[in-house]
Order: structure tokens, then C-alpha cells, then sequence
């Protein structure tokens, strides 16, 4: 499958709320409210974290990172692949496609807004 069409099979299936948390993997632990030193954005995530970020989608959590991480958006860490795995909370890292997903729906969102005015 071509990138453009693993976009498009991406966008058909997910909703606003999978956007919302994939777009947390590109921010800044300021920018999510997560206590950190850093600056920079995450360079992975955690489920604590993701659910400290986004506290409306906790109950969805499951779901959410399911449909995302299926689409290729983000890569599950190693040390968190099993279910319930001892190396403490699953992690996930944002995969080129998922931020490739991001900066297009950003320009569209821009593109919407310009019309708007």
C-alpha cells in the first residue's frame, strides 16, 4: 500500500479524538502540562503520560492508541510490548507516517481557518 493511500485508510477510519492523542507525540512536555526539564518534544510516550496529557480521552485510552498504532502512526517500544509487561507503563513512539498525518491535517486546519475569515 502506498503512503498516500495508508493516509487516506487513516483519515477514513479515525476520528478527532485519535488526532488529538497522536498529536501529543509532537509536543512539548510544557506544552502537555507534564513535569519535565526538557523543552523538546517527547521523543516517546507513556500511557500515564498520554493520559496526564489528555485526560478527556482516559476512558478511551485503549481504543485510541489501538486504532493509531494499527494505522502505523505510532510504533509500540520494546520494553513495553507485552500486555502487562514488568519494565513498567506501555510507551509508544510517533512513526514518520503519524507525523506526516499531523503536519496535513495542521495545513488543512489552516487552510480552513483562511476560508473562514
Amino acid at each position: 500500500m502506498t503512503r498516500e493511500r495508508m493516509l487516506v485508510a487513516a483519515i477514513v477510519e479515525l476520528g478527532l479524538e485519535h488526532l488529538v492523542l497522536l498529536s501529543s507525540f509532537t509536543k512539548t512536555a510544557m506544552e502537555l502540562g507534564l513535569p519535565s526539564q526538557a523543552d523538546a518534544t517527547m521523543a516517546h510516550l507513556d500511557e500515564e503520560q498520554l493520559n496526564a496529557a489528555c485526560p478527556d480521552l482516559e476512558n478511551l485510552f485503549d481504543g485510541l492508541i489501538a486504532g493509531i498504532e494499527r494505522h502505523g502512526l505510532v510504533t509500540r517500544l520494546e520494553q513495553s510490548a507485552g500486555p502487562h509487561s514488568s519494565g513498567g507503563p506501555r510507551s509508544w513512539t510517533i512513526s514518520e507516517l503519524g507525523r506526516d498525518l499531523i503536519s496535513r491535517s495542521q495545513q488543512l486546519g489552516a487552510i480552513a481557518e483562511a476560508r473562514s475569515t
